[in-house]
């Protein structure tokens, strides 16, 4: 039953490829159907037919205080801009190891001991949760080796710093089934004698995973029902696979467990998680060595989330409302596993699963990798099937030659060759050939005498390696997950009329502020506004006769920076202002904020719509409402999401090793 659960589980896991992203980013439109997100250069969307012209409109004023200068005339420079990603960012192992702490800097280390864990002396994941005889034995003489060890670490750092350093230490966590060994904090200055301990295998500072800006930013906008067809997952349901009797767990940053989509109970079957089978394991349990006085029953949350624990925290809040670390595993869970209720269309994969929330990102940071190997070994003992990460560090290495490389590549290839997946985001930091199409974009646009610095066929210096997938994903043994487009995108409209034809259209950059000021200041409701069309180029002169305080702006593309647009709008008394492109493209353009008033651009033929609406006195009706948003054809659907990271390892293997949609959902 257990090795079908498993095929089971590998199927779930290419619904976890839903869950690479962060909230902020669901909603984003590919690059490649005409939005002005602008990943390499400030102001330079992908895609944009005219380089030159887009690094004129949008930066003509620019000063060239010791940047690089591509335009005499405008100043014009070349900044990066932030890379969005759901990669979490960790600190290089080698400068953590180095150069980062001072002798009497307490820091995490993980400590493994010479000794097979469970898992390499060939207990199952169901032995190992059975808690059997030969599985207590073998923990017994594994912890009793790890206290005399402890025992060694506290005689070794009284004798190495008896001034500096006057605490107890003990094991914070004991492994005895990824590895053996124990996690400790103690002065820095003392891991390299306690590596040189007789029975001690390795001893390395315990990096930390730190969340992205971009994780915290609510604003989304699911689209599951699209997957539920192209996914498979409708199907799947039909044939009687509803995800009953499976037990998923999301390690990241915790779960909303009162939200509608996790409060019913689902069917429970003779593989569900109960609160015996927890009672049986509790001591064996990672969360119990964090919590005193911890039972099965605090555990125990509901038939739906029969287990939750902080243990970056070390108490049960596994909420997102007392810290700043976003509600990305409320994301992951939904995606993974929400209940078919009737208020939403948003339907888990496997909605009847249960889910088990382990928390590693919260009031104390993270998520570091003692907290993360305690709650994978936790799920071992819970008899876990599927385990979701969506963590890592972009451009991965899988090079043995440090202790903390060597360890979590024994750590993932141990759980590939147990009965239990664990799924790993290959990242989010676009490919080695997407990272190559920056330099291309300066070579085409004539700067490359500007930016000497950059080799043909190089990548940028910030991120050198042409491998470009996230460590662990990169470590050999775990099961790398990337991204495909979702057939449809989810995108904000407006609704242009002459009281007789309404237009729905699209638009571009800084909509957010526009829709919103514009909506009744985000009411969710729909505002009417009257715009003006303008004719030429938005100069001051092409106001001329012109009323337009309090209303809309509609002028075109060209001549004028964008800027320079607003602000003349702005003075006029303009409250917003549209730009329409002055050649035929279905690609919308990027624009620089001026700051003065809310502004978005639109396609030509859009632009030219509304100026037939206006009829003859240029004036003409816009309906505008906050999160207006309808589901649209992706034109990249099916294809690999440039976001997604894949390609070639330092070691040369091609990952990842599975897609499924994670665009657009």
């Amino acid at each position: 039953m257990k090795k079908f659960n498993k095929i089971l589980s590998m199927l779930l896991v290419f619904s976890m490829a839903l869950t690479m992203l962060p909230t902020s980013a669901l909603a984003v439109v590919s690059e490649r159907t005409g939005e002005t997100d602008s990943k390499y250069v400030e102001g330079i969307p992908y895609g944009n037919r005219d380089l030159m012209e887009s690094l004129r409109e949008n930066y003509p004023e620019q000063a060239s205080k010791g940047d690089v200068i591509v335009s005499e005339t405008t100043g014009i420079t070349i900044t990066e801009d932030k890379n969005p990603s759901v990669s979490l960012d960790k600190g290089n192992a080698a400068d953590m190891l180095v150069s980062r702490h001072q002798k009497d800097d307490i820091v995490r280390v993980i400590v493994v001991l010479k000794g097979a864990p469970l898992l390499d002396q060939g207990f199952s994941t169901a032995e190992i949760s059975a808690n059997g005889k030969a599985v207590q034995d073998q923990v017994r003489v594994m912890r009793t080796m790890q206290n005399k060890l402890v025992s060694e670490i506290n005689a070794l750092v009284k004798s190495a710093m008896p001034e500096s350093y006057s605490g107890v230490i003990e094991a914070k966590y004991n492994y005895t089934i990824t590895m053996n060994g124990v996690a400790v904090e103690v002065p820095y200055g003392v891991i390299k004698a306690i590596a040189e301990l007789t029975d001690v295998e390795a001893a390395y500072v315990a990096p930390q995973y730190n969340v992205p800006e971009d994780m915290t930013d609510g604003d989304a906008q699911p689209n599951m029902v699209t997957t539920q067809l192209i996914a498979g997952s409708a199907l799947a349901w039909d044939a009687g696979y509803t995800g009953a009797g499976m037990r998923i767990a999301v390690i990241d940053t915790g779960l909303d467990i009162d939200h509608p989509s996790f409060m019913d109970d689902v069917p429970l079957t003779e593989t569900s998680l109960t609160l015996a089978e927890i009672e049986g394991v509790l001591e064996n349990l990672n969360a119990y060595k964090r919590y005193a006085g911890l039972t099965a029953k605090a555990l125990y949350n509901s038939v739906k989330v029969p287990f939750r624990f902080n243990y970056v925290d070390s108490d049960l809040d596994v909420t997102h409302d007392n810290d700043e670390s976003g509600d990305h595993g409320t994301h992951v869970a939904g995606i993974a596993a929400a209940n078919k209720i009737d208020s939403t269309d948003v339907v888990g994969v496997a909605y009847e699963a249960q889910l088990l929330a382990m928390k590693v990102f919260g009031k104390n940071g993270g998520a570091y990798w003692d907290d993360i190997v305690a709650a994978l070994e936790d799920c071992f003992w819970l008899n876990v099937d599927a385990i979701n990460m969506s963590l890592g560090s972009p451009s991965g290495f899988t090079w043995e030659s440090d202790d903390l490389t060597i360890q979590f590549v024994e750590v993932m290839k141990r759980i590939e060759e147990s009965d239990m997946i664990a799924s790993v985001s290959a990242g989010n930091s676009y490919s080695a050939g997407t990272n190559n199409y920056w330099y291309n974009l300066i070579v085409e646009a004539g700067l490359a005498s500007y930016l000497p610095e950059l080799i043909p066929g190089h990548n940028q210096t910030i991120d050198p390696a042409d491998g470009v997938v996230s460590s662990p994903a990169t470590f050999i043994g775990a099961t790398v997950v990337a991204s495909l487009e979702n057939n449809t995108t989810a995108v904000e409209v407006m609704k242009a009329t002459d009281g007789e034809t309404e237009h729905v259209f699209t638009f571009g950059d800084n909509y957010t502020y526009f829709t919103f000021y514009l909506g009744g200041n985000g009411d969710f409701k729909e505002h009417e506004h009257e715009y003006v069309v303008i004719p030429g180029v938005g100069a001051e002169s092409d106001y001329a006769g012109l009323d337009v305080e309090g209303k809309i702006a509609l002028v075109e593309r060209g001549e004028l920076a964008f800027t320079d647009k607003q602000i003349i709008a702005a003075e006029m008394g303009a409250v917003g202002i549209i730009v329409y492109d002055n050649a035929d493209s279905n690609e919308i353009f990027y624009m620089q904020d001026a700051g003065v008033i809310p502004n978005v651009t639109v396609i030509r033929a859009d632009g030219l719509k509304l100026v037939e609406l206006a009829g003859e006195d240029g004036i003409g009706t816009l309906i505008v409402r906050y999160n207006n948003v309808i589901i649209a054809e992706n034109a990249v659907a099916g294809t690999m999401s440039d976001f997604s990271s894949w390609g070639v390892t330092p070691d040369l293997r091609l990952v990842p090793d599975i897609t499924s949609y994670g665009g657009n959902i």
